[in-house]
């Protein structure tokens, strides 16, 4: 059982994503923007008989040498007009296009001209550090500021250039399979959508753009005037108005005391309390905190952009707010001393009201927790007769005016709401990953999981300006964003330089910095019980701030660091294929081809004066050495992949399997006399020796699983869940190193491997995270009853060696989420990362809870037989399945029996050939056949069926076989030699019987592997073996069909019922056959996808009960009513 659609086997490319770029496959992958350079390569590979990993292709560019890319912007604020001029700067062939929802430039400074707005910044540090300005105050108001960021546009004519106005973005989807990001984009002018296409997405919307009406019920119903401070409308006079200001955050700050004057009454609501931090830069301000007005004098020296007392005036001003993050480290000295400061100013500037003291002064948090508010005039305003201030939220509004805290009916004339923004940092428009929406699988949390807050883990090629975790709560944003960019620009440059198709930040390592991140800040000011937007607007939420100051941060983003992310490269058999024909472009572009030995001060780089002085006697020095023949091809050492190369690689490691294997009893590691060498498929070496449990080792298991049993049931589900969780994040941690022993022992690619630990590790969090609340089953009036889910007790889980490690964490997350034990078996074939992942979760659970016992035909009996064994997880062949019902019935212990089937496939007359034929060609070799719901039998409308089948069997050619550390290879060996001698029964069977085999029929020699080719046998009878039987193998039957009656007719007859699948365009005809087909799980033009919020279950002998979804944790649960008198 394997789940695609979250492993790194795609079905639409399996050749491509699992690094089996073979010739053909790499002809079919999709590239856009294909260049000259390419066709010639891609013609040049024809000419290739052989392409293998031996013979590499050297190509004919520099080494240096840029490819172009396509670079859409999202928003044309500050952060776009810096990436603009940095790109400019900085980097080359780079197709920039920005799309911009409003009128013009400038973002959050064309939107916000509420009364009183202004950057609680100072101006000559709320600046480009590439565009110094002539400011004509200490802190600028909305409209200078945004004429600096139009003056700045126009001199560069960026608008021109790169900005289409009028245009936004509705959603981004990226494809594994196009290698870029399909943007759909809306040009509001002409009310028309678009679709455009990019290889880098740079997110520069912002976090404070997107305004809403508070929920505050009645505001709709208001007569009078209704003004939201993000979209002010100037025509509305409020000179000897009545008017409410709904919000206590930095806008109504700056409002409340701009129109204080002027109104003829305010009532204002300031639900919790702030700290309003007017003294903070009095050294450089008036004496009694307001805003300066710079002199001619010194506006002229702004206006010389190379005058050293301007630049000496601005890191004056600046270095104070490189300082500040010391007052936000809880229990430092200068984090009292502001303290102080502020409260002292607050209650001095609310002296004339001291009852609002107390309820407007912090006292259980610092200065800090939300952003540092000048707030000139504002205390005062509080203060003034004009204003009433209500401490509790505005419960209702009426059509004129609102309800106060008595009950009374307060008219207004006027409603300011300076409140209402989505701060969730989450994106605002679907966000697609081949074909998931990425903000459904963040729903659950409260931030995107960002990495440093300049990109998301996950999402390739996509950057974020100012996202979740950016240091934006002390200081300029300018300096920052143009860190953001240069940063971004870096690994552009790498895409464009080393051949790289995507980067995306590791979900390892995101999770690891917010780990981090989030045990940080619980030390700092930010973490305090007050509301902020840094937390979405909550008291208890997590601040996404970055951990530490602002200088940390821009040094942190001087260097990229690449081993964070996962990278996808365009050759993935040859990665230096970036190196070219052997030169670098310095070398043609007249640089300086001896830089390294320093510059000369007269700049000759040449020095032609020097050659003939310096020249030796009757030498000729006039011509350079040619490069005659470039496109040569060179031979790849190859490395093997052994036993020891792999055990080494996980030496440094909590796998670290230098003091060997064991099973796990109750916490312990316990070896055993009886042990066993297992065995690589790939090349029949001898792995290291594993204990084979005895009858003790099973006893003293059970009797530590029920001692656990108790406790364990008893820990709050919400806990549970953690544990899971942090197991499975350790997990993730040492992904390589598991996938790389799965390899070893397995066989399966290591690709596949790799896909396999993703997916264990992402279904078991999905398992942990499903809920069984407790129920009301029914209610009258006289009582009700109560339904709900409680645990087994002990379970033993049986995994089968196909998918050893998925199919554990599935099991596992289950049991134990639902408060069970458990005692995992492996299959002796593979038990080698299963000890691995035991002997891993005894960091996180109590001993008792999860054990796990190696054993051969002995142990599974025991178990299965034990009266104090509760549940029975078993997963392999109708056989076994069969004796473990049989067992299990003595003690009426329960069972979950997921086991073998035999998948049809029936593809109709409509499809397209050549995409289906690759996809189910995929999942039917799809580690080497051994899959439960592999495709089994492909019945194809008789019309195509030769087209079909040639296609079929050309493109299973392209597939690559071989050892699973090969670059390349989607099929490797059968895992063990018992099923070996299976399938070579079976293509003996195919001979005897005479049948036609169009591709394959052979095994590999002896002694190499257990290797067997894929075979494809051409309309078999219904009645051979290979049709009727489940060979587990990369053997593959192709029959034909006339009428949908016959063909449901011959799917169906079969003892087995697990999956199957229908391929058509018709989807109401595909689901109607659907409806027919007698399995568990059917799909339709798809295969083998499996969702683990969603039941999978076999019928007729394919199984017995469900795993995965609600339905699964339900079977490792007891059903219990409670019937509750009223």
């Amino acid at each position: 059982m394997t789940d695609v659609r979250y492993s790194s086997v795609l079905v639409d490319t399996p050749a491509v994503t699992s690094r089996a770029v073979s010739l053909k496959v790499a002809e079919q992958v999709q590239v856009v923007s294909l260049g000259l350079e390419e066709v010639h390569e891609k013609n040049e590979r024809k000419k290739m008989r052989h392409y293998s990993t031996e013979d590499v292709l050297i190509k004919t560019h520099l080494f240096g040498a840029k490819r172009k890319l396509k670079v859409i912007v999202i928003g044309a604020g500050v952060s776009g007009l810096n990436f603009f001029k940095r790109a400019e700067e900085q980097a080359e062939n780079l197709d920039i296009v920005c799309y911009e929802k409003n009128t013009d430039i400038g973002g959050t400074w064309l939107e916000n001209r509420y009364p009183g707005c202004a950057c609680d910044i100072p101006s000559v540090v709320y600046q480009f550090p590439w565009r110094p300005a002539r400011w004509s105050h200490y802190w600028s108001q909305s409209e200078e500021i945004w004429d600096y960021l139009k003056t700045v546009e126009q001199e560069n004519g960026f608008v021109a250039k790169y900005v289409k106005l009028r245009h936004q973005v509705e959603s981004l989807s990226w494809s594994d399979i196009k290698g870029c990001w399909t943007i759909s984009v809306r040009d509001l002018e002409r009310d028309l959508e678009f679709e455009d296409r990019a290889d880098v997405i740079i997110n520069c919307t912002g976090v404070l753009n997107s305004w809403k009406w508070p929920a505050i019920p009645g505001l709709q119903t208001f007569r009078g005037s209704l003004l939201h401070s993000a979209a002010w409308d100037p025509e509305v006079n409020l000179k000897g108005k009545r008017v409410a200001i709904v919000g206590a955050g930095s806008s109504a700050v700056q409002i409340l005391p701009s129109i204080y004057e002027d109104v003829d009454k305010i009532f204002t609501w300031v639900r919790s309390k702030v700290w309003i931090t007017g003294d903070f830069s009095q050294t450089f301000v008036r004496t009694d905190g307001g805003n300066y007005s710079y002199t001619e004098d010194q506006q002229k020296i702004f206006a010389d952009s190379s005058h050293d007392e301007y630049l000496a005036y601005r890191k004056m001003v600046e270095e104070p707010f490189n300082k500040r993050f010391e007052f936000i480290v809880n229990g430092t000295r200068a984090q009292q001393n502001v303290f102080d400061l502020c409260n002292e100013h607050m209650r001095s500037k609310l002296k004339t009201k001291p009852e609002l003291v107390d309820k407007i002064v912090p006292t259980d948090f610092f200065v800090g927790c939300r952003r540092p508010t000048p707030g000139y005039g504002y205390l005062e305003s509080l203060c003034g007769s004009k204003t009433t201030v209500f401490m509790e939220s505005l419960k209702e509004v009426t059509e004129r005016g609102f309800i106060d805290p008595e009950g009374n009916e307060q008219e207004v004339d006027v409603i300011i709401c300076a409140t209402g923004f989505d701060t969730s940092f989450k994106p605002r428009v679907p966000l697609l990953v081949n074909g998931m929406d990425m903000r459904q699988k963040w729903s659950r949390e409260q931030h995107p999981p960002s990495y440093l807050s300049v990109a998301l883990a996950g999402v390739p090629n996509y950057f974020v300006s100012g996202g979740a975790y950016f240091p934006v709560a002390h200081g300029s944003f300018f300096p920052l964003i143009d860190s953001f960019c240069n940063y971004t620009l870096k690994l552009i440059e790498k895409i464009q330089t080393e051949n790289i198709v995507s980067i995306r930040p590791n979900e390892t390592r995101t999770k690891q910095f917010l780990r981090f991140a989030n045990s940080f800040l619980k030390r700092t000011a930010w973490n305090g019980p007050c509301s902020s937007w840094f937390k979405g607007g909550t008291v208890d939420g997590q601040p996404a701030l970055y951990p530490g100051s602002r200088l940390s941060f821009i040094k942190l983003l001087e260097n990229p660091r690449p081993e964070d992310y996962d990278i996808e490269y365009r050759d993935p058999q040859n990665l230096f294929s970036f190196l070219g024909q052997g030169m670098h472009v310095c070398e043609k572009d007249g640089s300086d081809l001896t830089w390294y030995l320093g510059s000369l001060e007269r700049g000759d780089k040449s020095n032609q004066h020097l050659r003939k002085k310096m020249a030796a006697p009757d030498t000729d020095r006039s011509s350079d050495l040619q490069t005659q023949d470039t496109n040569v091809k060179i031979t790849a050492v190859k490395v093997p992949h052994s036993r020891d190369t792999v055990m080494g690689s996980i030496k440094d490691t909590p796998l670290n399997t230098e003091g060997g294997f064991f099973n796990i009893i109750n916490g312990e590691k316990r070896s055993s006399l009886r042990k066993y060498n297992g065995t690589n498929p790939s090349n029949l070496e001898l792995l290291p020796d594993v204990p084979l449990a005895s009858s003790q080792d099973v006893e003293d298991a059970v009797s530590g699983a029920k001692a656990a049993f108790t406790d364990w049931s008893e820990v709050a589900v919400e806990r549970r869940k953690e544990l899971i969780k942090q197991f499975m994040d350790a997990m993730e941690t040492y992904a390589d190193q598991f996938a790389r022993l799965l390899t070893l022992e397995q066989g399966k690619p290591l690709s596949l491997a790799q896909g396999e630990i993703k997916t264990a590790v992402f279904r078991a969090r999905e398992l942990a995270s499903l809920e069984l609340p407790e129920v009301v089953a029914n209610e009258d009036d006289r009582r009700k009853a109560l339904l709900s889910s409680v645990p087994l007790g002990v379970c033993a889980l049986i995994v089968p060696w196909n998918f050893p490690v998925s199919l554990s964490t599935q099991k596992l997350a289950a049991a134990m989420v639902t408060g069970n034990t458990v005692i995992l078996k492996p299959s002796p074939f593979t038990p080698y990362c299963c000890l691995k992942l035991g002997e891993l979760a005894q960091q996180f659970f109590p001993p008792g809870v999860f054990q796990v016992l190696n054993g051969d035909d002995e142990v599974g009996p025991r178990l299965t037989a034990h009266p104090d064994i509760d549940k029975i997880s078993f997963t392999g062949s109708i056989a076994t399945g069969k004796k473990v019902m049989q067992s299990a019935s003595r003690t009426l212990k329960r069972v979950t029996l997921e086991l073998g089937g035999n998948d049809a496939c029936i593809i109709c007359d409509d499809v397209d050939i050549a995409e289906t034929a690759k996809k189910v060609a995929t999942m039917s070799f799809i580690n080497s056949g051994q899959v439960c719901i592999a495709v089994k039998r492909i019945y194809v409308q008789e019309s195509i069926y030769d087209k079909f089948l040639a296609a079929f069997t050309e493109y299973t050619k392209s597939l690559k076989i071989g050892d699973g550390f090969e670059d390349g290879v989607f099929i490797g060996p059968l895992q063990n030699k018992q099923q070996f001698q299976i399938a070579q029964k079976f293509l003996k069977d195919v001979e005897l019987q005479n049948l036609k085999v169009v591709l394959g029929g052979n095994s590999m020699p002896a002694g190499s592997g257990l290797y067997i080719s894929p075979t494809i046998v051409d309309r078999p009878p219904d009645t051979s073996d290979l049709v009727t039987e489940e060979p587990f193998a990369p053997i593959v039957p192709l029959l034909s069909w006339k009428t949908e009656d016959e063909v449901i007719s011959r799917a169906n007859d079969t003892k087995t019922g697990l999956g199957g699948s229908i391929w058509s365009k018709d989807i109401a005809g595909a689901t109607r056959l659907a409806r027919k087909l007698q399995t568990g799980t059917t799909w339709i033009n798809e295969h083998a996808t499996l969702d683990p919020r969603v039941p999978f279950a076999g019928i007729k002998e394919s199984g017995y009960g469900a795993e995965l979804g609600i339905e699964g944790l339900k079977g490792f649960c007891n059903t219990k009513v409670i019937f509750v008198p009223k």
